[in-house]
């Protein structure tokens, strides 16, 4: 649709002039006549159609954003003042010029609807249409900054106006159909489907906005049981509580559904909300010591479409952590497939291969390895965040993975989105900060000296045929005693100092991650307090042998729930040699651990 186009139930002319008065505010009567502009354009905008509300939307987008000829102006007036004028008063001015006219103009609208009784709900429910069209038409730049500009101003406005409450059976009607308008993981049906959920041994917390007190912005349903749930069916269907001893006996917390209304998409409100649900639910029921979800893998299985390409469906992966005999048993089923991808791809295209036990019982493993692949190493673009958006949402939060699930959602939608995998992301409260640093920590952009570094694949038959295959870094780090500016004529001073140095190389272990590094050059004074605490918190075990005459040494460690130790032993192999007819002993050492594989 062109973007002046004349809609059949809306003048554009007409619309053009309302938005003109309200945004650049030409009436003389003051504020009593803005409000009543203002509310005729939400009434105008609340009358149109699906298609009109789209042409009302790019006209405010495309025709009152910044105009560029006055941002230009504006710009050379500053640059100009900046370097004549020395006075204060007058270079704060043109600032507050510039800052103005790089303001999109349809921000001042948002301004005046906010103002308005139910202002702010308006305008959540406008930004949801603003999404839809952005869906509809990607290429709109245009759209998609004034939706960006809008929530930018919601985020401001929410500050300071939610009130936490807890939403049961006796909440108002309308409170509680706004519950299934806007559950998005696990369809509401009926009213009785409701009232199961706000039943004994369930809890339903939301966020409301002061000015929307019966409409909730975020919420989330809880289910109260003995043990970390595995299956959302028996949370869903169970008309009593899960915890046989009743709910003040219960040990664990399930969060099983999280939404928010769609005009409030990007506005992270569910890691608030959970952190204020844990404080109640611990305040209520002390005896809860459990915070986990149950959640779904949207992407899972769209992804695993895109990953089964022509070449893997042939010469499938040996990395994937898939035992041979789960390989074998897959093929077992579909003869006709020369691989296990291929069978993979041929029972998931199958209809109702679930209801067949054998399927089952071989697909298990196979699917399980790669939804672990799936949450643990695919990323988001050339980020290191987490692909699926539900596994960043929580380990961002400061939770860690649990457990994936089996046949944890066993409905049409978790077939189609995850082949009904599920899995529990837990809050351990005294190391949600912990977790919440290290992954944001791991989503800094990749060092530049890691992105030429590849891994040297060896023993891959071995590794196919045991099902045993790990990775192995040999790194010399450099001891921090022999860095002289004189051995690195063309590194800058500040680039060889330690506390330079430090973040750099945890940088590169953090990104690279092996089940095996072995490290040369390690200087004493930097291995307790940086690279053994480190090694620590990241789940190695580790070993360090140092020179005797020498102010390092080197050290092995190696991922605990991989390897188990079982010995050791360090050598020296001094040797003098003759340099310039004086004697040298090199003091060279070595240090040999043998493990064991356990997993």
């Amino acid at each position: 649709m062109s973007r002046t186009a004349k809609s059949a139930g809306l003048d554009i002319a007409e619309l053009r002039e309302l938005l003109t008065t309200i945004i650049h505010k030409k009436t003389r009567s003051g504020a009593v006549a803005m409000e009543l502009y203002t509310h005729r354009c939400c009434d105008l905008y609340g009358s149109l159609s699906d298609a009109d509300r789209t042409v009302f939307l790019r006209t405010l987008a495309h025709e009152f954003c910044a105009p560029k000829g006055a941002a230009l102006e504006a710009a050379s007036a500053y640059i100009e003042g900046a370097t004549r004028s020395p006075d204060p008063a007058q270079s704060a001015h043109l600032a507050r010029t510039l800052r103005d006219s790089l303001t999109p103009q349809y921000t001042e609208l948002f301004d005046q609807i906010n103002r308005l009784p139910g202002g702010f709900a308006f305008l959540v429910h406008m930004r949801a249409d603003m999404l839809a069209h952005i869906r509809e038409d990607r290429q709109d730049t245009a759209a998609r900054a004034m939706s960006d500009a809008l929530m930018k101003k919601l985020e401001t406005w929410i500050i300071g106006t939610l009130d936490l409450k807890r939403i049961t059976w006796n909440s108002p009607a309308y409170t509680i159909e706004k519950l299934g308008q806007y559950e998005s993981v696990h369809a509401v049906k009926s009213w009785l489907d409701v009232k199961r959920r706000l039943g004994n041994g369930r809890r339903c917390f939301g966020f409301f906005h002061r000015s929307v007190p019966m409409e909730p912005l975020v919420f989330v349903w809880v289910a109260l049981t003995d043990s970390i749930t595995s299956n959302v069916q028996s949370i869903l269907r169970e008309r009593e509580p899960t915890s046989p001893h009743g709910e003040e006996n219960a040990e664990c917390a399930i969060f099983y559904s999280i939404n928010s209304q769609l005009g409030l998409s990007g506005v992270d409100l569910g890691n608030f909300l959970i952190k204020r649900v844990v404080g109640v639910l611990r305040a209520e029921l002390p005896n809860i010591s459990t915070f986990c979800t149950l959640s779904p893998l949207p992407r899972f299985r769209a992804w695993l479409d895109q990953w089964l390409t022509p070449e893997r469906l042939a010469n499938p992966p040996t990395d994937m952590g898939i035992p041979v005999q789960a390989q074998r048993d897959l093929l077992s089923l579909v003869p006709a497939a020369s691989t296990w991808t291929a069978a993979l791809k041929h029972i998931i295209n199958s209809r109702g291969w679930t209801s067949d036990q054998d399927n089952l019982g071989a697909m298990e493993p196979v699917v399980r390895a790669l939804g672990a692949h799936y949450l643990v190493n695919v990323k988001r673009g050339n980020s290191s965040c987490a692909y699926d958006p539900v596994a960043n949402f929580h380990l961002r939060n400061g939770a860690c993975l649990h457990r994936l699930n089996w046949r944890g959602n066993t409905s049409y939608s978790g077939l189609r989105q995850s082949l009904e995998l599920m899995c529990n992301y837990n809050y351990v409260l005294d190391r949600i900060e912990d977790n919440n640093e290290r992954y944001l920590s791991t989503m800094r952009s990749v060092p530049e000296s890691c992105k030429d570094r590849k891994w040297l694949a060896l023993g891959k038959q071995l590794a196919a045929a045991t099902d045993r295959s790990f990775t192995v870094m040999s790194y010399n780090v450099l001891c921090q005693k022999l860095v002289k500016r004189t051995m690195f004529p063309y590194a800058s001073k500040s680039s060889l100092k330690w506390k330079t140095r430090r973040p750099r190389l945890l940088d590169e272990l953090s990104h690279i991650m092996p089940d095996i590094m072995c490290l040369q050059e390690v200087y004493t004074k930097n291995w307790g307090d940086t690279f053994n605490m480190w090694f620590k918190r990241e789940g190695y075990e580790a070993q360090m042998f140092q020179s005797v005459y020498k102010s390092h040494g080197v050290s092995i460690s190696w991922k605990k729930h991989r390897f188990q130790a079982i010995d050791q032993t360090c050598l020296r192999m001094d040797r003098t040699t003759e340099v310039c007819g004086e004697s040298l002993t090199t003091d060279n050492i070595a240090l040999i651990v043998a493990l064991r594989f356990i997993g």
